[in-house]
């Protein structure tokens, strides 16, 4: 490494993610007021704004942070995590929207448990995967207790798509500590036998699963037609404003997109990215992601100790797996999940726990340029 390239590293920590992160949010940004300022006024720009500046913010505390004392502290955060949950879930504090309580009030603030709970979770796992053969039985039930009842009280909100990355990624933590390859296979396909049943298991999953094979309701009889387009509504408006951007897009606001597609600013906002920057924008953003999981990945491999990598690559891993599946959501690649677009979409709750990813991630990236002499 160069003198220059090391002076950089030392004050960003990794210019790829950080010229990444900008990025992804100034897309946000522009697809934000794609969404709603053209049309409604700037109300969702100004809330977007917002919560970039707290993301910033964030990430530039956690980069004065060390990661050995986001590690010391990693069961206290965790636990946390796991009051936020249950809050929102057995409290007033709790909001009810859209048959689900996944949200909690806080005054004027909105708080997402399941977002707030990664950075914890990867503090966490990274403590778990390396320092369990030398624990007790106590501090063993202890720990996974805690990273248990996250994930069991996450599942309970009915959200199954920030469980299920939080879990693809848990698995990639597991085997880059050095799990043997058919435990993890064979633990990948416990994971699936869960996710199909607990599809199978709610009705409205199900309903959403029969519209990603049908989304035009060629099949639906007569009887069903009308929840067969209620279901599927999402995801054909999502394919109408990406076969509208066509390969480079269109004009700030034209299409259809920023005016009927449904969560348009949130779950869905990658098609939006699509009709405005065309198949290009949208393979922009997807090179981007799989950017964050290698610059993660490296960052992981340089790492002086276990617990730091995986931290590292944990990090990078829930960004980048979220923003490749819900990109793959929208284009009808997998099935319907609630899942916001990192950067991308509006959420405070979002942004900022992706902030705390990032400047951990950028935090070990510092330490191993000063380290490097």
């Amino acid at each position: 490494m160069t003198s220059l390239a090391r002076t950089e590293e030392r004050i960003w920590g990794d210019r790829y993610l950080v010229v990444s992160a900008l990025i992804l949010a100034s897309v946000g940004l522009l697809s934000v007021f794609a969404t709603t300022g053209i049309h409604a006024g700037v109300a969702g720009l100004r809330s977007q704004s917002q919560g970039l500046v707290l993301a910033i913010f964030a990430c530039i505390v956690l980069t004065q942070v060390p990661l050995e004392t986001l590690l010391r502290f990693a069961l206290p955060l965790a636990a946390l995590a796991l009051a936020l949950f249950v809050l929102t879930l057995f409290t007033d504090l709790g909001v009810f929207k859209n048959g689900a309580r996944r949200s909690m009030k806080l005054g004027p603030i909105f708080v997402m448990p399941a977002e707030l709970a990664k950075p914890a979770l990867m503090l966490l796992a990274a403590r778990i995967l390396t320092e369990w053969s030398g624990w007790n039985r106590w501090y063993r039930t202890l720990y996974g207790s805690v990273a248990g009842g996250i994930l069991i009280l996450m599942v309970a909100t009915k959200d199954l798509g920030t469980p299920l990355v939080i879990v693809m990624t848990l698995g990639g933590m597991w085997f880059l500590s050095g799990a043997k390859l058919r435990h993890v296979f064979a633990v990948i396909a416990a994971g699936l036998t869960g996710v199909v049943g607990l599809i199978a298991w709610a009705p409205h999953r199900m309903r959403y699963v029969a519209a990603w094979l049908d989304p035009f309701c060629h099949d639906a009889s007569a009887e069903t037609l009308r929840g067969c387009l209620d279901a599927s509504a999402a995801l054909r408006a999502s394919y109408m404003a990406i076969a509208d951007g066509g390969l480079t897009g269109l004009p700030l606001g034209g299409g259809q997109g920023p005016m009927h597609l449904l969560e348009g600013h949130n779950d869905f906002i990658g098609a939006v990215v699509a009709e405005q920057f065309g198949l290009v924008g949208f393979g922009v953003l997807t090179l981007l992601f799989i950017l964050i999981i290698a610059r993660s990945l490296r960052l992981a491999h340089l790492a002086d100790s276990p617990d730091f990598g995986l931290v590292a690559a944990g990090c990078g891993l829930v960004i980048g797996l979220q923003g490749l599946v819900h990109l793959a959501v929208v284009s009808g690649a997998v099935p319907p999940k609630g899942l916001t677009l990192p950067l991308v979409s509006v959420g405070t709750s979002s942004l900022v726990a992706t902030g705390i990813l990032l400047g951990m991630l950028l935090r070990l990236g510092r330490e191993q340029a000063w380290s490097d002499r």
